[in-house]
């Protein structure tokens, strides 16, 4: 029997201090509970989840049946069955007797819905504020762990991640961590102009070009004892990556119009969307400075990849919107929410949030039904079907296809083909359950 806020199985397996660094598939539940505080690891042994106390999971609540499903692992494959409850089992919003899932996928019994995570007992699971106004669960929290171990370096940081992930919350956090006495600078690369970027970047003298009335000290300068974040660092023209380059080789800035170059103490952080090496390879961006550059390389997580986040991330936006009185949600409304592709990430869950408050202002609880026209969000990433019905993006296919290869050649081994790939073993798990019959 589980206690009232972490489950774990009653056997040896998971009381061995070896097993805490083994990766493990457990059920999160994090909701009603949104900060995701039971979580139902999986072993050989069933793990019955329901309201009784001799329960492996005890879960509360009227919707929820005595003995209402049990949890299995057998080898690779996870599996979830129905123990003839009222209310139903269901995977991915499909109602199941039983079922195999992946890392990744929603489950819910009655009105409670869990994901399925692949993490170490070691780790921790729990939803929370992880820094200043980074809010999130396992997957966040393993990059601001590296956040944090490099904050105090003064190694350059390159946050790479979709629009919408974070990444400039990020670099305020690296900033706060780091304890530089200096300001923290934040710029959008995209926002220079292509004639006056260096001025902009590097500062310049009065009368240095035409409309140069007076001196600037440049971004550069104006950071000095505190950290520079560039973001669309992709966008900075070619000509002014080269004096960057300088800048960050030799601590000193040349601004435009003068000939004696100043020392300057900066910390820089920059992010892009894509990966710079592709950047490279398309000839629009600097070797050398890319290598300058990723002294560190974080990757952010994708919000379709941080589905235990969304419950308690909806939650905190409509107490902030609404001022103080949030509707609540319902589990079905959940469970779609964990299920969308969020192609705009973050920045799109907060939108809809506001979008149930402005349309829906005197509902005190939103339900399915009612929201679901409100759900319709803004064009995302073209998608095509797979064997189940869901959509899966081109890149997954490619993915998909390379990693077919991959196992191929390392006799079907997941761990290793899944590196080769460049992908999280929980990846190459939902490409594999996705993959259409032959």
């Amino acid at each position: 029997m589980a206690s009232d806020e972490t489950s774990t199985a009653e056997s040896s397996e998971l009381t061995d201090g070896a097993e805490d660094q083994r990766l493990m598939v457990g059920v999160q539940w994090v909701f009603p509970d949104t900060r995701g505080r039971r979580v139902t690891w999986l072993t050989g042994k069933a793990q019955v989840v329901g309201r009784d106390s001799t329960c492996e999971t005890v879960l509360t609540g009227d919707q929820i049946s005595r003995r209402h499903a049990e949890l299995r692992r057998t080898g690779p494959v996870c599996v979830v069955r129905d123990l003839d409850s009222k209310n139903g089992v269901f995977v991915n919003a499909e109602q199941v007797t039983s079922a195999a899932f992946v890392p990744g996928d929603v489950v819910r019994v009655g009105d409670w819905v869990g994901v399925a995570v692949e993490a170490t007992l070691s780790e921790r699971l729990e939803i929370d504020e992880l820094g200043p106004g980074l809010l999130g669960g396992v997957a966040l929290r393993r990059v601001l762990a590296q956040a944090r171990s490099a904050a105090g370096s003064l190694l350059p940081v390159t946050l790479v991640g979709e629009t919408g992930t974070g990444k400039e919350r990020v670099a305020h956090a690296l900033h706060e961590w780091s304890g530089r006495a200096g300001p923290l600078l934040a710029v959008n690369c995209a926002s220079y102009s292509e004639t006056l970027a260096a001025a902009q970047l590097f500062g310049h003298r009065k009368g240095a070009f035409t409309g140069a009335d007076t001196s600037s000290p440049g971004h550069v300068r104006a950071a000095d004892g505190g950290t520079l974040f560039l973001d669309e660092i992709a966008e900075l023209p070619l000509s002014v990556q080269a004096q960057l380059l300088r800048v960050i080789e030799q601590g000193e800035v040349l601004p435009v119009g003068e000939t004696k170059v100043e020392h300057v103490d900066v910390r820089f952080v920059c992010a892009t969307q894509a990966p710079l090496e592709s950047l490279v390879a398309e000839a629009r961006f600097r070797a050398d400075l890319r290598a300058r550059l990723e002294g560190v390389r974080l990757t952010l997580p994708p919000l379709r990849e941080r589905r235990a986040d969304i419950p308690f991330l909806s939650e905190r936006m409509l107490g902030q919107y609404s001022g103080g009185s949030p509707p609540r949600l319902d589990a079905r409304l959940i469970e779609a929410l964990c299920m969308r592709a969020w192609p705009l990430n973050v920045r799109e869950l907060d939108l809809l949030m506001r979008r149930f408050l402005a349309l829906f202002p005197e509902e005190k609880e939103l339900k399915l039904a009612k929201v679901s026209g409100a759900l319709d969000a803004p064009a995302g990433v073209p998608t095509t079907g797979d064997a189940k019905g869901r959509r899966r993006r081109p890149a997954d296919e490619a993915q998909l296809q390379q990693l077919d290869a991959a196992l191929e050649r390392s006799n079907g081994n997941l761990t290793k083909a899944a590196a080769e790939v460049g992908i999280t073993r929980a990846k190459a798990y939902r490409l594999l359950n996705a993959k259409p019959p032959r």
